[in-house]
């Protein structure tokens, strides 16, 4: 069973339960190496307990999974707090070391209401993207609810 849990332990269930495919018994062995002994169970628990988002929280009330979850939905904030720099920083640094994990590997394609080819690539143009380091997930899947 888990003691005390700290901030890097939550920015980490939080990072990989919003931002990858990634179950609860496959996180027990880099969970382990990195902060010592906790169970799936452990993890779980501690997410559904004290870490999932909330829905309408205030500015300075918001936790790890607000902080990931808001960043996953609407990407980086023009001016985080020091708190939300650090929380995102951490969880792209976790991200990192499971690119095939992460919830989604390309960005949405635009809804195109038109089917002439000139305004198709014009509309593609303007709103395509290629899939940023920086992004959590592209929110075209929500994960781990």
């Amino acid at each position: 069973m888990h003691g005390d849990w700290g901030i890097e332990e939550d920015i980490y269930l939080a990072t990989l339960r919003l931002g990858t495919d990634i179950l609860w018994h496959e996180m027990v062995r880099d969970f382990d190496r990195r902060f010592g002994y906790a169970t799936a169970k452990d993890m779980e628990s501690r997410y559904n307990k004290n870490l999932k988002p909330g829905k309408n929280v205030h500015l300075d009330q918001k936790g790890v999974s607000d902080v990931i979850d808001d960043y996953r939905h609407y990407g980086p904030k023009p001016s985080p707090s020091p708190f939300e720099a650090e929380v995102i920083a951490k969880a792209l640094s976790i991200l990192a070391e499971y690119p095939n994990r992460r919830l989604c590997s390309e960005p949405p394609q635009p809804l195109l209401l038109t089917t002439h080819p000139a305004k198709h690539q014009s509309l593609l143009k303007d709103t395509s993207h290629g899939l940023s380091a920086t992004k959590i997930s592209i929110p075209c899947r929500i994960g781990g609810q």
